[in-house]
This record gives C-alpha cells, structure tokens and sequence, in this order.
C-alpha cells in the first residue's frame, strides 16, 4: 500500500507488524516513510532515530534522515546523512548526485565540485557531470590529466554536443593543452 496513496493501509499493516515483533527493524522503516509521506514529520524523525539507536544503520535509513532534514531547512544535516549512506553503499550514484544538489544550495562550491568528482567515478556517463567538471576545471585547479581526462569523457559521452565539447575546449585550453583544445573543437 506504501507508495500507492493508501496511508492508512500503509500505517495499519506496519503498526501490525510491530506489534508482532516489536524490534522489526523493516516495519519501522515502513511506519516512519509513510508518516513522512503524510507530513507527520515528527514521527518520521522519532521512527528513523529510533533505528538508527537500535544499529540500524542504512541508506534507506540515511536518505530518509536526510530528506526530512532537507524538507525541515537543514541542509548541512541532509549532506551528512547522504555522505554516511554513500560510506554504507558507495555505489549508489543517485546519493551522490543529491549530495551536490544540496550542496550547491548551501551555496559550498568547492565541496560540490568535490563530490562531482566522486559522483563522476560512479556516473560515468553523465553529460551534467562532465559538463560541471568541465566548466568549473581551471577555478577549482583540475589538473591537466584530470582536464584531458573528462575532455576523452565528453567525446565518448556526447560527442555531438557542440555545447559539451566546446566546454571541453575552453577547459583544454585554460589547462595548457592548446593542441588538444583544437583536436576537440574540431570533432
């Protein structure tokens, strides 16, 4: 029912399942998702921390934490959370692509282009990524591999997007490498 609009059902099948076993960390998990859902943001934080106390400990966990405390205005809270869950499951290339999002709102530029950098060791193929990296190169001291690297990326991730590419220039040429800055901008 979770997920399908039926709060109630949602609640009533968790609150059973806690009742059978008290400790059953998936229907806590499932209890506060919902009450977060409906806005009972209290009672999502109280279920969440509760696993959390007891050694539950996971990303779903973390990214619930860190979406309700993105939704209260915590942004520096959310981020931690995410950075706990991306240790649980490195993996996870969504998590990384949040991390950045909130960062880039607290306005921590530096730290957001970091963690674009890790996001980009998941996320191979994305043209965002490689297009922020691209732009933000010579301000955040990419260095000339890493630039040459990326610019590679680009031609293998999207090779027809002229706007890609010529960020992939410009970051060539803003490296040194006036040669490769060429070779890209006439592909």
């Amino acid at each position: 029912w979770f997920g399908r609009g039926d709060t109630e059902k949602a609640l009533n099948y968790a609150d059973r399942a806690t009742k059978l076993q008290s400790d059953e960390p998936r229907a806590r998990l499932v209890r506060s998702l919902v009450l977060q859902q409906g806005g009972e943001l209290d009672g999502a934080e109280a279920g969440l921390k509760w696993l959390l106390k007891h050694g539950h400990d996971g990303v779903e966990v973390r990214r619930a934490l860190a979406e309700l405390s993105r939704n209260q205005g915590k942004g520096a809270i959310a981020v931690e959370h995410l950075e706990r869950a991306i240790a649980i499951d490195p993996q996870a290339g969504e998590l990384y692509h949040m991390v950045v999002a909130l960062l880039d709102g607290l306005k921590e530029p530096e730290r957001a282009y970091m963690w674009r950098r890790r996001a980009l060791a998941i996320d191979q193929a994305s043209v965002s990524l490689i297009g922020a990296l691209l732009e933000g190169a010579n301000q955040n001291k990419a260095t000339q591999d890493e630039v040459r690297h990326w610019s590679e990326m680009a031609r293998h991730v999207a090779p027809f997007s002229d706007e890609l590419q010529l960020a992939a220039a410009r970051a060539l040429l803003a490296a040194g490498l006036e040669d490769d800055a060429r070779d890209q901008a006439h592909l």
